[in-house]
């Protein structure tokens, strides 16, 4: 007769799926993705990095200078 009010409720979740802390729950597919992504993003950020500043040593040896090899200034 009496239907439980709490069945109707997930009250550690929101509509827009965050939890009561907060928190955004990725189900494993979601997290894996996310988790590439960012991956893919930092890879891509180092390889323009690494790619600009062989550009500048090449210019440097070009321009008879002698320039710091390191990839950290």
């Amino acid at each position: 007769m009496f239907e439980d009010e709490d069945s109707k409720f997930d009250f550690d979740r929101a509509e827009d799926g965050t939890t009561s802390s907060g928190d955004n729950e990725l189900d494993d597919s979601e997290a894996h993705s996310s988790a590439t992504d960012n991956e893919d993003h930092i890879l891509l950020h180092v390889e323009k990095r690494v790619e600009q500043r062989l550009r500048e040593i090449s210019d440097q040896l070009k321009a008879g200078q002698n320039p710091n090899l390191s990839l950290r200034r």
